[in-house]
Order: C-alpha cells, then sequence, then structure tokens
C-alpha cells in the first residue's frame, strides 16, 4: 500500500499541489509509525511530561493562539509543582520534564528554582524547554550553568536582526560553563505557518486532510497546566479535553486512564476524525517516544 502513497505523493509534487504532497506524505509516515506503535508501545511511564507553569507569552506570534485570544494570566504555584515533583519520585522518572506548553516559562519568576528542583531531586530525569529567549538574563544562565545537571535549552530567534542569537552568542564566549548546557538556536520567522491548532488558531486550513493521518503526542507526551489539570496536547489551547487532574490522581492512573486509551486506540485504527477535538486538527506531530526510536534501532527502552 505505501507505494500507492508515494505515486500519489510524487503526482501531487509534479502538479504543484502542495496539499497533496502533505497529505500523502503523513499518510506515508502514518503507515511507518503505526507499525512501530502497535508493537512496541507500552502504557509505561509517560517518555515526556510536559509541565506549563505559567499560561501567557511575551510575544504575539501571527501563527500562535497567544496573538489572537490569550488566555488569563495564570501561574504554577511552588506547591503544586512540589507536588508534581514528588509524583515523579514515586515512579522513579526517567523521561524528560519540559517546562513549555504554550506559553514562554521565563515570564515565571521561579522559572530557574524549578529547574534547580528537578536537577537536584530526579536524578534520572532530563529537563528541559522552550524559550523565545527574550527574557532570560546573565545571571539566570550563569544560575543554570551551574546546576549539578543543567537543562537543555531550544531558543527560538524570532528577531529579525537576531539580537537573540547574538545574546546567546555572548553567554557561550564570556560564561565558561556555558559548555555543560545543550543549546539549540533555531533562526525563526513570524511568516510561518502552522497547522490550525484543532480551530484555535484562524487561517484557510484543511482538517479534513489531516483525519486518517496519526499523531504521537497520546503515546508521547502528558501535558500538565498550571492547575495541575492533564489536558490533551499542545493544540489544546484552551484546555478543552481534560485527561486527569494531578492534584488528586497519580501520574500513572491518569495516564493509563479511559480517556488516554480511547483517544491512542483511534489513532492506532486512523480514526481521528472520530475524536471531536483531533478531527479538526490540522497538526500533526510524527515524533516517536525516546524509548520507541531506541527499540526500533536494537536499543533499550
Amino acid at each position: 500500500m505505501k507505494w500507492i502513497y508515494r505515486i500519489r505523493r510524487k503526482i501531487c509534487f509534479l502538479k504543484g499541489d502542495n496539499r497533496g504532497v502533505a497529505r500523502w506524505s503523513g499518510k506515508i509516515t502514518t503507515h511507518q509509525i503505526k507499525k512501530i506503535l502497535q508493537t512496541k508501545f507500552k502504557e509505561n511511564i509517560p517518555p515526556i511530561v510536559l509541565l506549563e507553569i505559567n499560561s501567557t507569552c511575551n510575544y504575539k506570534c501571527p501563527f500562535c493562539p497567544q496573538s489572537s485570544h490569550r488566555r488569563p494570566e495564570q501561574y504554577m504555584t511552588m506547591n503544586s509543582f512540589l507536588l508534581v515533583i514528588r509524583k515523579l519520585e514515586e515512579i522513579q522518572f526517567a523521561g524528560t520534564i519540559s517546562l513549555t506548553g504554550n506559553n514562554e516559562s521565563f515570564m515565571h519568576p521561579l522559572m530557574v528554582e524549578f529547574c534547580r528542583i528537578i536537577s537536584e531531586r530526579l536524578m534520572y530525569a532530563k529537563c528541559s524547554f522552550t524559550t523565545n529567549g527574550s527574557l532570560i538574563s546573565r545571571e539566570q544562565w550563569e544560575q543554570l550553568c551551574k546546576l549539578p545537571r543543567p537543562p537543555s535549552i531550544d531558543v527560538n530567534d524570532y528577531t529579525a536582526e537576531q539580537s537573540t542569537t547574538r545574546k546567546f552568542n555572548e553567554f557561550l564566549s564570556s560564561i565558561p560553563e556555558s559548555s555543560r548546557i545543550q543549546l539549540t538556536i533555531r533562526k525563526r520567522s513570524h511568516s510561518e505557518k502552522h497547522g490550525n491548532r484543532a480551530g484555535n488558531q484562524p487561517g484557510d486550513f484543511h482538517p479534513e486532510n489531516y483525519r486518517d493521518i496519526i499523531c504521537t503526542w497520546p503515546f508521547m507526551g502528558m501535558f500538565v497546566a498550571w492547575n495541575l489539570k492533564v489536558y490533551l496536547c499542545c493544540s489544546d489551547y484552551l484546555h478543552e479535553v481534560i485527561l486527569g487532574d494531578l492534584s488528586t490522581q497519580a501520574i500513572m492512573d491518569v495516564w493509563q486512564s479511559p480517556g488516554y486509551k480511547q483517544i491512542r486506540t483511534k489513532m492506532l485504527s486512523t480514526q481521528r476524525a472520530d475524536i471531536a477535538f483531533c478531527r479538526n486538527c490540522e497538526s500533526d506531530w510524527y515524533v516517536l517516544p525516546e524509548h520507541l526510536s531506541a527499540l526500533t534501532t536494537g536499543g533499550n527502552p
């Protein structure tokens, strides 16, 4: 069947039909990923826990819902954060903790302190976050560098003059401990076009082309809001699909809940159209959880 998808993609490419190319590329990827997930995925500890520690961003990028309808400004409290950390300690979490959702993490005044707690208490986990880089100070960078296990940082530089990149290059050249941080800087543009975030982002989108295309987020990450409600994914900007609440539930009770199971089953059956929220989504996310990628290359989970 995959060869048919490839032929159709080639025809669309020759006709200049970019929508068609995207659709049939998605079909090819879905065909490959489904087999891996069906044979390798187990509902054990989630590979990534994403903590949206605050609800807003200081940017208004036109491709992001933050530009069209901002949410009320909310912050995860220290008590809530420590509760999540204790729950992660209980399951000996060894995956990735990302302090990023649809937010700019450095708007939270406790951002560096949160990184310190993860570094000191979750010895087998990895801390990471994505940032636009505009708010991080030299002092904060130095503090992150000195942590026992510094985070990995993904910086998206949206400035036309690349001023954010220059700032980080200055950090790298003048602070010796900078080499301890895994840093990725991406030059981005405000003119980029992305998916419709399940209808949360206006524009000329065609979610009907994605209703039989798989998305790996239900297998890959648990998204936790500032109030510890577990929501579906990064496209769920308004937290419409609540799958659990870590203020009252254990992490594994949520990750293995009937709600998650139903969504995964429909994704594996390419029945995205039957998931009320996902049927209106043009986003595609094909990244496999790290432990599954290892299995496909003969590594250990």
